[in-house]
């Protein structure tokens, strides 16, 4: 009712408000009178709208700290690729020098 604007398809939904725990990989706002509802009933509309924002602000909160920590984890493979290279370099030089003298 107080939401109804804001309706979605579940695969497009970031947050599904239920009466019930569900089986699924979205977030839930449990509504009701179940033992692990995050909202009891009887609630009103800005006390709705006001979990539902705290939660939508901690997914993107969430979201914005696993693209960090991807960027991050991009950053130190570079590092590590580059790394790499320049040991190898250094292996490759020391063989040829090594293998030059044996020559001598």
């Amino acid at each position: 009712m107080f939401l109804r604007a804001r309706l979605a398809p579940l695969a497009k939904a970031d947050i599904v408000v239920t009466d019930y725990p569900a089986d699924t990989q979205k977030t839930l706002l449990i509504v009701g009178s179940h033992r692990k509802s995050a909202l009891k009933t009887p609630f009103s509309k800005a006390k709705l709208l006001n979990v539902l924002e705290k939660m939508y602000e901690e997914k993107q909160l969430e979201l914005l700290a696993k693209e960090g920590a991807n960027e991050f984890e991009d950053e130190i493979n570079a590092v590590m690729t580059e790394f790499s290279k320049k040991i190898k370099k250094i292996f490759a030089r020391r063989l040829y020098d090594t293998l030059k003298q044996n020559q001598n």
